[in-house]
C-alpha cells in the first residue's frame, strides 16, 4: 500500500464544511458545535460560527450574506456586521437598487439598505423590480405589476407574467 502525503491547508477541527474547491482558492461555509460561519484558505475566520444557517454567499465574501439566526433571516457583510437585522421569516439579496424583498408571516414586502419599509409585506410575492421600476407582484394567486411604492400599475388579473422587454411588452396568461 502506498500513502501519499499531502500538506493540510485547514486543521480538521470543524463539524462540517461546504464550497470547498480542489484547488482551495476561495473561503468555506463551515460548522462548528452547530454554528456556521465562513473561514479563508487557511481556516482563518472570516465570519464568526454564530449562525444556523449561511446561504447566497459569495465564495470570495466580497459581498454580503443572508445568514439565519433562530429561524429568522437577516444579511451581513463580509466582515459579518449586520446590514439587515434578523427579523425576516425569509429574504432575497440586495436588487441593483439596493432594496431587499422580505417576508413576514407569508406577505411580501420590500425595504431599502437601512431595513426601512418601502413596501409594507402586503403581497403574497414580489419579484425583483426592473429598470423601469415595475414588479411583478402576486395577491390571492393572481399576478400584475407594482411600482417601488407598492401602488398597483396593472392590477393583479392574469394566471402567470413575465417582465416587460425593451418594446414595452409582457407576455401574460390569463383565462
Amino acid at each position: 500500500v502506498q500513502t501519499c502525503a499531502l500538506p493540510i491547508f485547514i486543521q480538521p477541527v470543524f463539524d462540517d464544511l461546504l464550497d470547498f474547491d480542489s484547488l482551495g482558492t476561495v473561503n468555506v461555509k463551515v460548522k462548528i458545535e452547530d454554528k456556521w460561519g465562513i473561514v479563508d484558505r487557511n481556516g482563518n475566520w472570516l465570519i464568526q460560527p454564530v449562525f444556523d444557517d449561511l446561504l447566497d454567499f459569495d465564495r470570495l465574501v466580497t459581498v454580503n450574506v443572508k445568514v439565519k439566526i433562530e429561524d429568522k433571516w437577516g444579511i451581513v457583510d463580509k466582515n459579518g456586521n449586520w446590514l439587515i437585522q434578523p427579523v425576516f421569516d425569509d429574504l432575497l439579496d440586495f436588487d441593483s437598487f439596493g432594496t431587499v424583498n422580505v417576508k413576514v408571516k407569508d406577505k411580501w414586502g420590500l425595504i431599502d439598505r437601512n431595513g426601512n419599509w418601502l413596501i409594507q409585506p402586503v403581497f403574497d410575492n414580489i419579484y425583483y423590480f426592473d429598470d423601469n421600476g415595475m414588479a411583478i407582484a402576486e395577491e390571492n394567486e393572481r399576478f400584475g405589476y407594482i411600482d417601488r411604492s407598492g401602488t398597483w400599475l396593472i392590477i393583479p388579473k392574469f394566471n402567470k407574467a413575465c417582465g416587460f422587454n425593451q418594446n414595452g411588452i409582457a407576455q401574460v396568461y390569463y383565462r
